[in-house]
């Protein structure tokens, strides 16, 4: 298996599916209405997404240089 380049990090995009649960936590822990694994599940996806971030950030250091 092959790592993934920085240019596939700064495109990555979670699916459609995850996208929509996300959105079903947020709604439902807005309405007070989440679950413990619910909660759970919404952490997890938080710790995630910061994750993400990080490696985004680091991705685009590298790639911006190539483009000047």
């Amino acid at each position: 298996m092959t790592q993934p380049t920085p240019l596939d990090i700064w495109n990555f995009k979670v699916s459609e599916t995850a996208q929509n649960r996300l959105r079903e936590l947020l709604d439902r822990n807005r309405e007070g209405s989440l679950s413990e694994n619910e909660t759970a599940e919404l952490d997890s996806y938080e710790e995630l997404d910061r994750l993400m971030r990080m490696l985004k950030i680091r991705a685009y250091s590298k790639i911006q240089p190539l483009a000047s």
